[in-house]
């Protein structure tokens, strides 16, 4: 008998090894099952509130009335109207991706009725009419009045038809918390609303808030593009209507700041003797702009050390603010004060720790700027510690594949070389010219 057990285990674990197959197989099918029901349930609803909303509408006379919907079976948040060609005849069309049914809609038939009637409010309004030299991509991109208007009138049969106007302003917010919002000059066109701009519309208790969202939005674009200009007038109209929001102020300071050093010419850039700094574009500067070159602004430097103040009395934890208050000591117009920018800058680094709003790459660029001032004072010993660091965050596997680290590499090295490059050490000469 003792014999047999080896062999009755091995027959189990042998039948154990068998059933495994067909348990994946049965989870498998389980899993298609419950997929297919969910797309069921997606596409049953979505043809429900479509036929509501369509029963509220003003008929029309055109040959293609009344629209139909479609469902397309792939993951983009996408939805528009426009005019398909169906057995030689043009049809109204609206269409629904699947993934916006699944990730936005999530089952809520308010937040479908919003967006279904924005839709069908384009062929009611006329949007959608076939022009003969128009794609089919551009008979579904619309201007931002159409835009505006397709959301009124979508609102109102959704509205009729029974369904929430929070619901329908949730569907835009769901948007915005995926990340699908856009400035307004990223768009299809050049004035193409944002989701910002587009509950400012719907939402008038807290339009005034929605419209500063958009223009925060706008003013950081502005400033990615290095517009300075725009990105003041930006921050301005945001720091107006919401004087205690201290981002608006630091980005406010942060825009004039960069145009005050785009207003520097070569004679006050050398005047300054200040290292390689890394912040904006400063070395970056437009030849169409030359001709604008106006020496030192005092007032706009003023401005830009004013609206950096208020953002850190706001709140004083933020650390870009008073890391560009570093620099625009670096460059203030009676003469560079490098005690007062290495002040500023080693607050900002004791803070920037904890600082979540800051990336790795942001904090390097503050310890590169850290290392100027300290260079500026004359302290050469902890600017050469401070670019030592530096180097060794660079190395580190979590920046090694980071982007926007190239402006932090050739800031160090244009730096160590400059203060290596007097050194008696032939070791320090080397590394001088390595660097350079």
């Amino acid at each position: 008998m003792s014999e047999n057990k080896p062999c009755q285990r091995h027959r189990t674990a042998l039948c154990r090894l068998l059933l495994l197959p067909v348990i994946f197989v049965s989870i498998v099918s389980m899993c298609i099952q419950v997929v297919a029901q969910e797309h069921l349930n997606d596409d049953s609803l979505a043809q429900q509130v479509f036929q509501s909303l369509l029963r509220g509408a003003p008929s029309q006379s055109a040959s293609q009335w009344p629209p139909t919907l479609k469902i397309i079976d792939k993951p983009d948040i996408n939805a528009f109207a426009t005019i398909e060609m169906i057995d030689g005849k043009p049809q109204s069309i609206v269409v629904c991706y699947r993934g916006l049914l699944q990730k936005v809609i999530q089952g809520d038939p308010n937040k479908l009725a919003y967006v279904v009637g924005h839709e069908l409010a384009h062929h009611i309004l006329g949007h959608t009419r076939r022009l003969p030299a128009q794609t089919d991509f551009l008979r579904a991109t619309f201007t931002r009045t159409q835009e505006l208007e397709a959301d009124h009138l979508g609102m109102e049969l959704s509205l009729q038809a029974g369904y929430s106007y929070d619901g329908g302003l949730s569907a835009m917010r769901k948007m915005i918390d995926l990340g699908l919002n856009y400035s307004s000059f990223e768009g299809l066109s050049s004035d193409h609303p944002s989701w910002y701009d587009r509950i400012a519309q719907l939402d008038k208790n807290q339009a005034g808030l929605w419209r500063s969202l958009s223009a925060f939005e706008n003013g950081t674009y502005f400033l990615m593009v290095q517009n300075y200009p725009l990105a003041e007038r930006s921050f301005r109209q945001v720091t107006k209507a919401f004087p205690n929001s201290d981002e608006a102020w630091a980005n406010l300071g942060y825009a004039l700041l960069m145009e005050y050093i785009d207003s520097l010419d070569e004679s006050a850039i050398r005047h300054f003797d200040v290292g390689q700094v890394v912040i904006g574009g400063f070395y970056r500067k437009s030849k169409s702009l030359e001709g604008q070159l106006r020496g030192i602004n005092e007032e706009l430097w003023w401005d830009s050390v004013g609206a950096l103040r208020e953002a850190i009395r706001l709140n004083p934890g933020l650390s870009l603010p008073k890391a560009n208050l570093g620099v625009a000591y670096l460059f203030r117009p009676a003469g560079k004060d490098p005690g007062k920018a290495a002040q500023y800058l080693e607050e900002a680094s004791d803070l920037a720790a904890n600082d979540q709003s800051l990336d790795p790459v942001a904090r390097l660029a503050e310890q590169t700027n850290l290392a100027v001032a300290y260079e500026a004072t004359g302290n050469s010993q902890k600017a050469l510690l401070t670019f030592g660091a530096i180097e060794s965050s660079l190395e580190a596997p979590a920046l090694s594949n980071a982007r926007n680290t190239f402006s932090i590499s050739s800031a160090l090295a244009y730096n160590r070389a400059f203060l290596l490059a007097d050194s008696q050490d032939p070791k320090a000469q080397t590394i001088a010219l390595e660097d350079l």
